[in-house]
């Protein structure tokens, strides 16, 4: 929560246009969001945010799974802090606007992260079969 400033990363994915078109969305939702200083350079920034855009299994040549992966790293560490994956919504090939949608989600996942203390669940208790019949 005490970072100031960021550096944005492509880290592509398996298909160019859809790499280049997921990393402008996410760039300009993160610059309209206003909340962290976008720097030129890594060195420069307090984190590097790892944007890939991937097409997971059932992908096949009319239907397309995309989902937009996004890593946050510590820039002096190179750590792993966090990773945020969103679906792109699309039946066929994303549209921009598709991927964009998805860009402003992984923004705010971002905010919900830097906003407050995570509140974390326990997990639901499991029944077991011998139970449901009681």
């Amino acid at each position: 929560t005490s970072a100031k400033t960021a550096f944005v990363a492509n880290a592509g994915g398996p298909d160019n246009y859809l790499s280049r078109t997921a990393y402008i969305s996410f760039y300009q939702a993160l610059n309209n969001w206003k909340h962290l200083q976008l720097t030129a350079a890594p060195a420069n920034a307090d984190l590097a945010l790892e944007l890939a855009a991937a097409q997971r299994g059932s992908t096949t040549l009319t239907t397309h799974l995309t989902v937009l992966e996004l890593n946050i790293r510590d820039v002096k560490t190179q750590a792993l802090l966090w990773s945020f994956t969103e679906p792109v919504n699309s039946a066929a090939t994303p549209m921009v606007s598709d991927i964009a949608a998805s860009a402003a989600k992984l923004v705010a996942d971002l905010n919900a992260l830097l906003s407050g203390p995570l509140v974390a669940e326990p997990a639901p208790k499991k029944t077991r079969f011998s139970e449901e019949k009681k």
